[in-house]
């Protein structure tokens, strides 16, 4: 996940008083990774530049030759040759001078170009950052940038235009934390880890009038709560910069200035919603199962099957591959007028395995592959509905179900005693860190969200006090239990290293996959009827609670998860 430092002080003034190495640190010790921190290249010898006369080189089909307008006090013209075909007057574009030096070692001097010379060169964004190339369009990659109209002539400060000032941190979540795929409330965790006092209000509720234009038949099997809304126009333009540089610095590409804005809603929420033709899209959407159903998706074709979740019409005609991608028929292109938004909490496990089944690839997919709460619908709805005021309409009536909070019994003299906290108050501490971290301690319960799967018993609220005493701060002891430190080597290891030498050499490919698994493929192929099959309680993923009888099962999901990429198949074994 991309975090936008800018953002993060947007949406937390304080943390603009935070250096880089203290955030590391602190997300660190929240639980998180930063897997790097990206800077952009320094810009120098760079403008703003207006076209005010482009036309066709004499001598060269694919170029272009541009009068752009680099100063208006004094009057400074520059003549450009350009291959790019976007250009029109009136551009506001970015200027590389002669004599800037562009971050791949290009310096930009005069250059004859079929007999007429070029003092300078329009940019594209990819000349100025290596960073974001994948966010941008094939239109902005292959196009020079088209500034906002208000950008002033001359003007240096592209890297701020551009947001390319701006840090960009690189952070692993961990799987359990799906509601940091919402930069709201990873935000809001943050802040209180540091001790800032939030300005965000994610606990206000926006309500509108609800127009019932579609009716939405959820599956309970599939998902619990989904909802629609119509946006009554769409604008298909260039958005600002200013929110084209936060979603490229957050990894989110660039479509159109409505899309892009649903998407900004997308990336605060964690909450990708599916969107579709409001002009083609029938009145009513039933949630089912798949049966062999073929569907165009993206101009590729592909077959439904019976674990993968999709929405049909009455008639059982598909619309789409629920929370992954709508079907071509019903997707939105650049003649829609109006657009539907769909949104829905179906089953992350289906939708991750809908897309490594078929190999397919959307950003709705890979959100909505990590469960999705009601509490970040709900924000997403109030954002929608506060961003678009009267140009968005609630168009049926679901209802979103909000979680309700948890109450977790645990003993704060164990949860000192465990941790091994050293303070002169250490249940004060341990209390406070909770109430730090916005939970409510009475006596011996703590009251976390709902929506917080990844507490669920004592230890995983001892882990919470735990992330803010700091696992450095914990005091070194040497261990003092009698240990057997001669190793005597296992005749039976020996054999099974001498197998796996010989398999190596012959190139069959050693394989490492999970010891824990669901319960139904605990059973599959247990060959010798293995009692008990370990449970382990609690466990909030379904798929590992239970030991593995045997490794056929495992080795079998990996040859399925490389043909459903169509890799070539190899050999395998595993020890």
């Amino acid at each position: 996940m991309l975090l936008s430092r800018k953002l993060l002080c947007e949406l937390s003034p304080n943390f603009s008083k935070v250096s880089d190495d203290h955030i590391r640190t602190g997300v660190m010790n929240m639980g998180m990774e930063v897997e790097q921190i990206i800077h952009h290249p320094k810009l120098e010898n760079i403008c703003v530049g207006e076209i005010i006369k482009v036309e066709k080189h004499p001598n060269a089909d694919k170029l272009n030759v541009a009068e752009v307008l680099i100063s208006e006090k004094p009057r400074i013209v520059k003549t450009i040759v350009c291959g790019a075909n976007n250009l029109f007057v009136g551009q506001k574009a970015v200027v590389a001078m002669v004599g800037a030096k562009l971050y791949d070692g290009r310096e930009i001097g005069e250059k004859t170009l079929q007999g007429i010379t070029s003092c300078g060169m329009l940019c594209g964004y990819p000349e100025l950052t290596p960073y974001n190339h994948e966010s941008m369009s094939d239109s902005d990659k292959s196009g020079i940038i088209t500034l906002d109209s208000n950008a002033k002539v001359g003007d240096t400060n592209i890297a701020s235009f551009l947001g390319l000032d701006d840090t960009i941190y690189d952070l692993s979540i961990p799987s359990n934390r799906h509601d940091w795929q919402s930069v709201l409330l990873l935000v809001e965790d943050m802040s209180k880890f540091f001790g800032f006092k939030s300005k965000l209000q994610i606990n206000e509720t926006i309500k509108s009038d609800v127009k019932n234009i579609y009716k939405l038949s959820i599956d309970q099997n599939i998902s619990t709560c989904g909802t629609m809304y119509v946006i009554d126009e769409y604008i298909t333009k260039q958005s600002p910069w200013n929110l084209r540089a936060t979603l490229l610095n957050s990894g989110v590409e660039l479509v159109s200035q409505t899309i892009d804005n649903i998407n900004y809603i997308s990336l605060l929420t964690g909450v990708s919603p599916l969107l579709f033709d409001a002009d083609k899209l029938p009145k009513n959407l039933i949630q089912k199962m798949g049966n062999g159903e073929k569907v165009i998706v993206k101009n590729k074709p592909y077959t439904l099957t019976n674990k993968d979740a999709i929405l049909v019409d009455d008639k059982g005609v598909v619309l789409a591959i629920d929370n992954i991608r709508a079907v071509d028929d019903y997707a939105v292109t650049h003649l829609t007028k109006k657009i539907v938004v769909y949104i829905s909490n179906t089953k992350h496990d289906l939708v991750r395995n809908t897309i490594t089944r078929h190999n397919l690839s959307s950003k709705s997919g890979k959100n909505n592959s990590k469960r999705n709460c009601g509490y970040q619908m709900s924000l997403f709805n109030n954002m929608l509905l506060k961003g678009y005021g009267k140009k968005v309409i609630s168009a049926c009536s679901n209802k979103i179900a909000l979680e309700k909070d948890k109450t977790i019994k645990c003993s704060m003299e164990e949860l000192v005693r465990f941790n091994g906290i050293e303070s002169e108050n250490p249940v004060e501490f341990a209390i406070k860190s909770l109430e730090k971290l916005g939970y409510t301690v009475k006596g011996d319960t703590v009251i976390v969200p709902g929506y917080r799967n990844d507490l669920e018993n004592d230890q995983d609220i001892f882990e919470e006090v735990l992330k803010v005493y700091g696992v450095n701060e914990l005091p070194i002891k040497p261990y003092t239990a009698p240990v057997d430190l001669l190793y005597k080597e296992e005749s039976n290891y020996s054999k099974l290293h001498e197998i796996k030498k010989i398999l190596i050499n012959d190139y069959i490919c050693e394989t490492k996959t999970y010891n824990l698994t669901s319960k139904e493929t605990a059973n599959v192929f247990n060959f010798f009827n293995l009692k008990p099959f370990y449970h382990l309680n609690p466990c909030t993923n379904k798929a590992r609670e239970y030991i593995r009888t045997n490794l056929v099962s495992s080795l079998l999901s990996v040859f399925a998860f490389n043909l459903n990429r169509k890799n070539e198949l190899q050999p395998i074994f595993e020890m």
